[in-house]
């Protein structure tokens, strides 16, 4: 269970965690989205849509106000609704820092098919945030 997002529900989070058992080789628990082991293999298939690979994913970075603000880029994005867009950025996030790192350092995001001649790999994204913050 997770509160993707919604700080309303993550009250509701943590008291499921608080009650879950302890975790074993089987299962784990967390109130919130955990990053992935290795967010370079990450792919998300959305409907009918090309699959959009992490790895392939740029991000330009902008400080301001304490937090990280993001514009994301990916070559498959020119064939996606924004609303798929908008999704597979914040998926992509939440595997590479987990739901608490974005929420905690990540501001605006934006998203766009073209890479800016500024942008970097978003897998460098986690090493940009421990020299910055």
């Amino acid at each position: 269970m997770a509160a993707a997002g919604n700080p309303d529900v993550r009250d509701a989070a943590r008291r499921w965690l608080a009650a879950a058992p302890f975790a074993d080789d089987a299962f784990e628990y967390a109130d919130a989205r955990q990053p992935v082991a290795d967010p370079a293999g990450v792919s998300i298939a959305f409907e009918d849509h090309p699959v959009v690979d992490l790895a392939s994913a740029m991000v330009v970075t902008t400080i301001a106000s304490g937090k990280i603000h993001l514009a994301m880029s990916h070559p498959a994005f020119a064939s996606l609704p924004d609303d798929a867009q908008a999704q597979i950025s914040f998926l992509f996030l939440d595997a590479l820092l987990g739901e608490e790192a974005v929420e905690r350092w990540i501001g605006e995001v934006t998203w766009t098919p073209t890479h800016s001649a500024r942008a970097v790999p978003l897998l460098e994204l986690p090493a940009l945030i421990d020299r910055a913050m």
